[in-house]
């Protein structure tokens, strides 16, 4: 990579940085959002954390605890999902079955259509 283009690369994540930083103070002020990011390249002498270190861990935290009490609910609608396959599975085998037999009685009558 030229040394061209490595400037204009770093001068693009900067600027896509600096717009992240603008953004996330804009939702944090006006909504209220928590936002945390940890930013590390080579462009940067040293990681940065948004907001600050303190304030990045305990949304961190907050988000992994919320993660942790959300998996039973994601387990439990995927095990609600399975058992509704199931059924709709077992339905259809009877469906199946019913059609066979009514081919069949019909077939024995003397009807041969499909």
């Amino acid at each position: 990579m030229t040394e061209e283009m490595s400037t204009e690369r770093k001068i693009a994540y900067q600027k896509a940085r600096n717009e992240f930083f603008k953004m996330a103070r804009e939702l944090n002020a006006s909504d209220g959002v928590e936002i945390a990011g940890v930013f590390y390249s080579d462009y940067d002498k040293k990681t940065l954390i948004y907001p600050n270190y303190a304030a990045a861990i305990k949304t961190f935290e907050k988000f992994r605890k919320l993660a942790v009490q959300e998996q039973p609910l994601v387990t439990q609608e995927e095990e609600v999902t399975k058992q509704l396959i199931i059924k709709k599975m077992e339905e259809l085998q009877k469906l199946k079955g019913r059609e066979l037999t009514i081919k069949v009685y019909e077939m024995k009558k003397g009807r041969f259509f499909c």
